[in-house]
């Protein structure tokens, strides 16, 4: 794998390697709890942090792919314009929502930075920035998604013919 394809895809890889490590955590313990009667706490505490990481990395990685469940019914049955207008518009109101949930974050990470996590003190910031980085790339991905819309427009309206 190539760096441009490890840096197009980091979203994904980090989220594939926190489930990996989920799982591997979860079924370490569970072994240990039911077979060997003891954990280890440090792999619950582990396996949640992996698990925030998971779903914020996955969210823009699902976002990014197109693999989002949508129900686009009722889209589907209007003309082919007013289906990319629609589209076009929900992709602004998800570049809004996006920003705003990416202020918050941030201040989220901010509140947090004097927090540590009671087993392993890895400070709170590093697991609240996980949101700020999944946001982040949410906007990137709208904004490149609304750029190739507008580029399909121009097309459309100003190409000769």
């Amino acid at each position: 794998m190539n760096r441009k394809s490890v840096l197009g895809n980091l979203d994904y890889i980090i989220a594939a390697v926190a489930l990996f490590g989920i799982v591997f955590f979860v079924i370490i313990n569970v072994f240990c709890r039911y077979i060997l009667g003891f954990i280890f706490n440090w792999m619950e505490e582990l396996a949640t942090i992996m698990f925030v990481w998971c779903t914020y990395m996955g969210i823009a990685a699902a976002y990014r792919t197109h693999d989002h469940v949508g129900i686009n019914i009722i889209v589907n049955l209007l003309p082919a314009k007013l289906q990319f207008v629609i589209e076009f518009l929900i992709d602004l109101f998800v570049l809004a929502l996006d920003s705003i949930i990416f202020i918050l974050s941030i201040r989220l990470c901010i509140s947090s930075w004097g927090k540590i996590t009671p087993i392993i003190g890895l400070s709170y910031t590093f697991v609240n920035a996980s949101i700020s980085i999944g946001f982040l790339l949410l906007i990137v991905y709208t904004a490149l998604r609304l750029f190739e819309k507008i580029k399909r427009i121009k097309h459309a309206f100003f190409s000769k013919k």
